[in-house]
């Protein structure tokens, strides 16, 4: 994996990251049930990575793994795992997905399903405030640290 660093000389203001980091945050709630310390999401958007990429990371952590598959790593890009689905859906909304709504992630890789499942209506619905509430209060005036690479981020 090729980790991407910003230069020293590279500072980002958190209205620039703010999308960035609600979905940090997002990923954090639905996946692992809490809010990431200041310090990780700080490391986080210091990656440089993608969205896309974060939530790759996110889904190969151990943390994710201890939380949604029995401490079993996720491949992040093998078929959406149901034990992982079913989890996300336990521990986040407190019930299993219906069958129907469960062949909806048919398709999906693991990455793709928790990004579908942290940033859909529902999971907002729930967890929506705590998003909105925790970016407000670490938001203002976060700056992301340059030259931290994302392999150097623990996910707890």
């Amino acid at each position: 994996m090729t980790v991407t660093t910003l230069a020293d000389t590279d500072i980002i203001h958190f209205n620039d990251t703010a999308q960035t980091a609600t979905f940090v945050v997002q990923l954090f709630e639905a996946g692992l049930g809490h809010t990431p310390t200041q310090a990780t999401l700080s490391s986080m958007l210091s990656s440089g990575l993608t969205q896309p990429q974060l939530a790759e990371a996110f889904v190969a952590s151990q943390a994710f793994a201890d939380t949604n598959n029995g401490g079993v790593l996720v491949n992040p890009n093998a078929h959406a795992s149901p034990t992982v689905v079913d989890s996300l859906f336990m521990n986040t909304l407190g019930h299993l997905p219906t069958q129907s709504t469960l062949a909806g992630y048919e398709g999906l890789t693991n990455e793709q399903a928790l990004v579908a499942f942290a940033t859909s209506d529902t999971v907002a619905n729930v967890v929506g405030s705590v998003v909105t509430s925790y970016v407000d209060t670490y938001g203002d005036g976060l700056i992301v640290s340059p030259g931290i690479p994302i392999d150097t981020v623990h996910f707890i």
